[in-house]
C-alpha cells in the first residue's frame, strides 16, 4: 500500500492534546485566541501539540468539572502532554517549543479580556518554570491560523488567515 503524508495527519482539537512519534503531522485548525503549543524532542522523534481554549484551570466546587473540560485549560494541558512525551522515553533537555495564535480576534475596549494574550503568558510561565526552550513564536495579531506539526523534523507549517491566506514553515 502506497501512503501519502496526509495519511497521518492526525487532529487535535479544541482543548485536546496529542502525542505521538514520527511519521505523524500534528494538525490543530482554527487557532483564533486558542493557542496551538508544540513540543518536541529532537532526539527521540517525539512531539505534543496542545490546543490550549483558556490560560487557568481551577478546581471546580460545583463537581461538574469533566476530565475532558480540564484539557481546555494550559495548566492542566501542558503538564499533562509533558508527563505523557516523558512517558515515552522523551528527556527535557533535548525538547524544544513552538507557540502559534493567540489573536485578538474581536474588536475590544478592555484588553483585560484578551484571551489570547493570556493564554501566551500561561503557556510561556510553564515552558520558563520546565526550562524548555521557546524557538518560534507567531503569537497575537487579529488573524486565525492552522498549524501542520510534522514530527520527522520538528518543522511546523503555519497557514494564517485574513486579508489573504499565507503559508510559512517555522
Amino acid at each position: 500500500m502506497i501512503y501519502s503524508l496526509m495519511d497521518f495527519n492526525v487532529n487535535v482539537g479544541i482543548g485536546d492534546i496529542k502525542v505521538a512519534r514520527s511519521p505523524i503531522v500534528l494538525v490543530a485548525r482554527g487557532l483564533g485566541s486558542c493557542v496551538g503549543v508544540t513540543i518536541y524532542d529532537k532526539v527521540e522523534k517525539v512531539g505534543g501539540l496542545a490546543h490550549i481554549m483558556l490560560p487557568y484551570y481551577f478546581q471546580s466546587d460545583d463537581g461538574f468539572m469533566t476530565y475532558s473540560n480540564k484539557m481546555r485549560y494550559a495548566t492542566f494541558a501542558l503538564p499533562l502532554m509533558l508527563n505523557r512525551m516523558v512517558s515515552m522515553g522523551c528527556e527535557k533537555v533535548n525538547m524544544v517549543s513552538k507557540i502559534f495564535g493567540g489573536a485578538s480576534m474581536f474588536k475590544r475596549k478592555s484588553r483585560t479580556l484578551d484571551i489570547g494574550k493570556k493564554n501566551i503568558a500561561a503557556a510561556e510561565e510553564f515552558l520558563s518554570e520546565q526550562k524548555i526552550e521557546v524557538v518560534s513564536r507567531h503569537v497575537e495579531g487579529e488573524m486565525g491560523r492552522s498549524i501542520f506539526f510534522n514530527l520527522s523534523t520538528g518543522s511546523v507549517k503555519l497557514v494564517m488567515y485574513g486579508k489573504d491566506r499565507q503559508e510559512i514553515e517555522l
